[in-house]
């Protein structure tokens, strides 16, 4: 069974619906199991961190028009999330996309991909076991709250705020939804100067055990104590 984030791009009330109700109904059938919803941009849900730590098998979009009218942009995107170990899959791919361009542009991903795949073993021994060692981060990019300094994680002071009131707000048993609201009501921005959106709550929110000074072993998928500096206390 594979543990996939169901996108949704609507914002209409009845379109978002009917986009879930596409989605869950294709997961239904081909064994996979909605772990999260994700909203946004595509670049968000893409580039972002908000699956930092976890097994996201794949992205669901209802139609592949959702993400982009760009079959070659849709196709960049699905290899962008499979170097990231992860996929991106469209229950209805826009009509106009002929059997053999899909084919085409499959067949280059997958050669992309092996080749990442092939030499990322080759270049790991030496250089992220050696950058673990020596207490180096090696995760990509910096979990927000967070910036790289010299290889290490070291606390944003200016993105601190943000973190503790998504956190203190999932305490209090508010939805992301409303906290997505208080946060942008009260003028916080998101790293990129942008307003906040779901899916950059949920990150935070997800990876709380990141923010109590731990990280996700990969080998064992347990948290361990991280060498960062952690925003909660235990």
């Amino acid at each position: 069974m594979k543990n996939v984030a169901m996108y949704i791009t609507a914002k209409d009330k009845r379109m978002r619906s009917a986009q879930e109700k596409v989605i869950r109904n294709y997961c239904g059938s081909h064994e996979m199991n909605v772990v999260e919803t994700v909203t946004g941009s595509v670049n968000e849900v893409v580039f972002g961190d908000w699956f930092t730590g976890r097994r996201i098998d794949a992205v669901v979009v209802a139609y592949s028009g959702d993400v982009t009218e760009s079959m070659p942009e849709f196709y960049a995107y699905r290899s962008i999330l499979r170097r990231r170990h992860s996929d991106l899959v469209a229950v209805n791919e826009d009509r106009e996309w002929s059997a053999t361009s899909r084919v085409v542009m499959m067949n280059l991903i997958n050669a992309i991909c092996q080749v990442e795949l092939e030499n990322e073993p080759i270049r790991q021994p030496h250089d992220r076991i050696d950058k673990a060692a020596r207490g180096k981060y090696i995760g990509g990019n910096a979990p927000m709250g967070y910036r790289i300094e010299d290889g290490k994680l070291v606390v944003n002071e200016a993105e601190v705020p943000a973190v503790l009131l998504i956190l203190q707000r999932k305490h209090e048993g508010k939805s992301k939804l409303s906290t997505v609201d208080a946060l942008n009501q009260n003028g916080y921005k998101t790293r990129n100067g942008k307003p906040f959106v779901i899916s950059t709550v949920q990150s935070i929110w997800n990876n709380e055990e990141f923010y109590r000074g731990y990280r996700k072993d990969k080998n064992e998928g347990k948290w361990v104590r991280g060498e960062h500096k952690a925003l909660l206390e235990d």
